[in-house]
């Protein structure tokens, strides 16, 4: 076939009329170009849409941190509940046998025969000795630090630090000589 007698037959398309090519059923379409312009606006991301995406983020953010915090929070309550678990075990023990216990203290926790309290790797303890006015790392040479129970069940006295250092997050805990209970912690 010829372009005469597409031509005649009257079958172009669109963009024959306006200096294109004919077309037969659209199977054929000239190319069309974009500018430079027309092409990075197309290509780009909206100020609106950048600013929707920051503000999700944002509100997205701001509702984790209270969860967060309340997860610091309960790490801490357990480690406390398992502590004196550790020392309540272990003063019982020492009744029942007639026997002196001894409870390891280091840095990722105690470590005794009756169990042990491993602490997240986010967490320390620190020991405050009776006739010291300031926590310190336990003790770990020539011999580990110990916190002793004796025979009789009695306890020596201490104050232990456990804290978070990824959040201001502490507690102390105090236990009464004579019975093992916690005790406030000090001012």
């Amino acid at each position: 076939m010829n372009m005469k007698r597409i031509q005649e037959s009257g079958v172009r398309s669109q963009n024959a009329s306006a200096g294109g090519y004919p077309v037969l059923c659209g199977a054929f379409t000239r190319p069309t170009r974009l500018s430079s312009r027309s092409r990075s606006v197309h290509a780009a991301y909206t100020l609106f849409e950048i600013l929707l995406v920051l503000a999700l983020i944002a509100i997205i953010g701001a509702a984790t941190i209270p969860l967060w915090h309340s997860s610091t929070k309960s790490q801490g309550e357990k480690i406390e509940s398992d502590i004196r678990d550790l020392v309540r075990k272990n003063r019982t023990t020492a009744l029942r046998r007639n026997e002196r216990r001894l409870i390891v203290i280091n840095e990722g926790g105690l470590e005794s025969p009756d169990g042990s309290v491993s602490l997240p790797d986010n967490w320390r303890l620190e020991v405050q000795r009776i006739g010291t006015n300031r926590f310190r790392p336990p003790i770990r040479i020539p011999m580990p630090e110990t916190w002793e129970i004796t025979a009789d069940g009695l306890l020596e006295p201490l104050l232990l630090r456990v804290y978070s250092t990824t959040d201001d997050y502490q507690l102390v805990l105090a236990f009464c000589s004579l019975t093992a209970l916690p005790l406030p912690p000090p001012q």
